[in-house]
């Protein structure tokens, strides 16, 4: 990593990030001075990513974007800072309620984007404030702080609890001056089976379509994410391309394959784990299993063996799920096995 250090604080820029880096400052773009302020202050960013600078000259002019962008290129900060903008703009026109929505596919995720909402908003509070709220925890209290009277100016949302909040307790009628809708990470909402919820979401938001503002990022193009794409914008969407020819692997990661029969995989992975868990010295080691079933049984096997490893899968509570993801995050020498829910987009230092 390389440090940078700032009047406020250090702050410590991955070198994956720095190798997206363009010539284009975030002091150039025409953004309000306190979100600025937040930028080089608080998240410490001087240059824009890529992606950044293929869609925000775009989202910042309040056009519509369906846009291919990979994990890991500074996406989300492609889509909040237009947000937060159009937000600002609502807030000084008069208007009340919930202005932005992003929706995310999952828990981890969708707080990850709010923790970075969060930071974006640092000198724009207590005018602007952001909430998320996703399934396993008390709806009750969701409804509660949406209905406050300092409703929540943006909302980070998985699928299923945005649409239980919008069929059954009436915050749909909160989103009536909704300026922006988010869709991070299409591609994996479609293929996790959100893809009711995703229409009957949009069913319910149709009397904002024709003056909000719609981002759709997704890492792949398929058709049915098309299909939602075409659906949610306006005629005038634009798209843009910030992968272009897809490689099936990541250049700057080294890689390697081992091919075995199943019922060698346990042997294979122990013997694995020992080279990458050294007595000394810190490491970090993510194993993705294909199901929660069987991220749980080998947690279960390699902790009864000696092998002190995290367990994060959906069949864990989200209080469960949010431990371990803070202890992973913040340790230096852990393993952890998981299945997807931590697969796309997740920040691990």
């Amino acid at each position: 990593e390389i440090l940078r250090v700032t009047g406020v604080q250090t702050c410590a820029l991955p070198i994956s990030t720095r190798a997206h880096l363009t010539e284009t400052s975030f002091a150039s773009l025409p953004i309000s001075a306190l979100t600025k302020r937040a930028i080089a202050e608080v998240l410490c960013y001087q240059n824009l990513t890529a992606v950044q600078n293929e869609t925000l000259p775009l989202a910042l002019q309040g056009m519509d974007l369906i846009a291919k962008a990979k994990t890991g290129t500074g996406k989300t900060m492609g889509f909040l800072l237009p947000t937060i903008e159009r937000v600002v703009a609502a807030i000084h026109s008069g208007t009340r309620g919930i202005h932005a929505l992003v929706i995310s596919p999952t828990r981890e995720l969708a707080s990850q984007i709010e923790e970075e909402c969060q930071q974006l908003m640092t000198f724009h509070k207590p005018h602007l404030s952001a909430r998320v709220v996703y399934g396993g925890t008390n709806v009750k209290a969701d409804v509660r702080d949406l209905k406050a009277a300092n409703t929540p100016s943006l909302v980070v949302a998985t699928p299923g609890r945005l649409n239980d909040l919008l069929y059954n307790y009436g915050i749909d009628a909160l989103c009536v001056n909704l300026s922006t809708l988010v869709f991070d990470e299409a591609d994996q909402l479609l293929e996790m089976g959100f893809r009711p919820d995703v229409t009957k979401i949009l069913a319910k938001l149709q009397p904002s379509a024709a003056t909000r503002q719609t981002l759709l990022f997704s890492a792949t193009m398929p058709q049915d994410v098309m299909a939602i794409a075409k659906f949610a914008t306006r005629p005038t969407v634009r798209m843009v391309d910030t992968v272009g020819e897809d490689k099936s692997t990541n250049a700057q990661v080294e890689q390697s394959a081992t091919v075995c029969m199943a019922a060698a995989q346990p042997a294979e992975l122990l013997a694995l784990l020992r080279q990458l868990m050294p007595q000394q010295g810190d490491f970090k080691v993510i194993v993705f299993f294909v199901t929660a079933r069987l991220t749980q049984l080998y947690a279960e096997l390699f902790n009864g063996i000696g092998i002190k490893v995290l367990e994060m899968h959906s069949r864990k509570s989200q209080p469960q799920r949010t431990r371990v993801a803070e202890e992973f995050r913040e340790g230096s020498r852990c393993a952890m096995f998981t299945s997807d829910v931590s697969a796309r987009g997740m920040d691990y230092p």
